[in-house]
């Protein structure tokens, strides 16, 4: 009884170590080309349980269009220029 307590503690505290009560990720299908299916995938690699959703459109065609981009819940959005600095900037928020 007692282990499976600490299991489950350090369980807890990993989880929150890894930013798993970051809001969901959300991707445009149609960023992918700039590299941001490239991230998508190494962040389902790296971070399993982040709760990540590729969609159609996320209505910021501006910004979409000219560098890589995701949506952090309903209205936050992070750019970048490259893949990699988005998959750092994402990585760096994740903890």
């Amino acid at each position: 009884m007692r282990i499976t307590i600490i299991i489950l503690l350090a369980l807890t505290t990993v989880s929150k170590e890894v930013g798993h009560d970051m809001k969901k990720i959300k991707y445009c299908c149609r960023n992918f080309k700039h590299g941001s299916k490239s991230v998508f995938k190494a962040l389902k690699h790296e971070f399993p349980d982040l709760k990540q959703k590729k969609k159609d459109c996320l209505g910021s065609c501006r910004m979409c269009s000219k560098q890589c981009m995701v949506m952090i819940g309903k209205t936050e959005v992070v750019v970048a220029p490259s893949a990699e600095k988005l998959y750092e900037k994402l990585k760096h928020r994740i903890g």
